[in-house]
């Protein structure tokens, strides 16, 4: 498969691949690599997400935005196959700094389907997730990265992330 070419804040996609926003219809498609990326996480016992709540969400109340990347799956891997298939997904939504009185945005989930990894798409889409929150003025993009996945920091650092090491993530359940 070709190589990604990236330049500043610009990745292409191979040859057969594309990016595209999420919209109506695509909810059972980010149910099923949600599930895909918890099982990855060792995760999968927490998910409560429902493709009726994630239409209701991502499409009726916009809380939350997606991107899919799709591979043409005849081009991609030489068979015949349904003309696209969903390979990866970002979620992500808008928070604001009282501080720089300009929105962020906040990177909720990267995932990247395994057989699908290393071929620059995980760089595309965040490419695509930078440019975005550019064009939006946002003063930053954030994320949270589990502890013991080594390959997605050193993909984020590689991207310009730094770790906030005087910030702590709490949280609390209702």
């Amino acid at each position: 498969m070709p190589g990604l070419r990236v330049t500043r804040r610009e990745a292409t996609l191979p040859p057969g691949f594309s990016i595209r926003e999420a919209t109506r219809g695509d909810e059972t498609t980010l149910y099923g690599l949600i599930r895909k990326l918890a099982e990855f996480e060792k995760l999968l016992h927490r998910v409560e997400s429902t493709p009726e709540g994630l239409a209701a969400d991502f499409f009726e109340r916009r809380r939350v935005n997606g991107l899919l990347v799709e591979c043409d799956a005849e081009r991609v891997e030489g068979r015949a196959a349904p003309a696209k298939k969903a390979v990866a997904f970002a979620s992500w939504y808008y928070t604001y700094s009282t501080f720089a009185g300009r929105p962020g945005l906040f990177v909720e989930d990267i995932f990247v389907d395994g057989e699908y990894r290393g071929h620059g798409i995980a760089t595309a889409i965040f490419a695509w997730l930078e440019s975005r929150a550019i064009k939006e003025g946002c003063s930053r993009l954030e994320w949270q990265v589990l502890g013991w996945n080594a390959k997605a920091k050193a993909f984020y650092e590689s991207r310009g992330g730094k770790a906030l090491s005087d910030w702590e993530t709490y949280r609390k359940p209702l």
